[in-house]
């Protein structure tokens, strides 16, 4: 699936389970008293050094760069040498079928592998009406699987993804308010 990186299943599973867990245990706590440690890896997020190419992305595309770069720190950790047992490949973890179709010549470059990233979670959120958590699952199942099941795949992972990233998108978002 589009989810996997370098890691095992079990490793990408384990990362997602702690994202929850971090979600959940901030939503336990007051605005004022997050976690620390929860706090510094959302505010290192914050600067990487993809920023100016996600912020390219996002205004080419009209989508959030932080809504860009929760995808990417989902799907690789911004790994940008980061490839799949399926073939995806890239900080986006780009199918090399769609970057081929976007026009990606080089699936490993950062900047190429953001831009077709945003442009197909463009296309996704264009066919799925700017719904996030459709766009999403199209995005990690592919948009067939979400029209045949009307929503949301049944699929574990694909439902673990879509919450991975809704929950960092929102963290980013309360963190770069701070």
């Amino acid at each position: 699936m589009v989810i996997n990186g370098k890691l095992e299943e079990k490793e990408k599973e384990k990362f997602i389970e702690n994202q929850k867990e971090k979600q959940s245990k901030n939503n336990n706590q007051s605005n004022t008293t997050s976690t620390s440690s929860n706090l510094l890896s959302y505010h290192e997020l914050l600067k990487t050094r993809y920023d100016s190419i996600f912020d390219e992305a996002g205004k080419e595309t009209n989508i959030d760069p932080l809504f860009l770069k929760a995808v990417a720190y989902v799907e690789s950790g911004l790994n940008p040498g980061a490839t799949s047992p399926k073939g995806a490949a890239g900080i986006m973890q780009i199918m090399p079928e769609t970057a081929q179709k976007l026009g990606v010549k080089n699936i490993y470059d950062p900047k190429e592998n953001i831009k077709a990233g945003a442009k197909y979670l463009r296309m996704m959120s264009d066919m799925f009406n700017n719904n996030m958590e459709l766009t999403l699952a199209a995005y990690n199942a592919g948009p067939q699987a979400v029209k045949q099941y009307n929503g949301i795949p049944p699929y574990k992972e694909t439902q673990k993804f879509v919450q991975a990233v809704v929950d960092t998108y929102e963290n980013l978002k309360k963190t770069s308010t701070k």
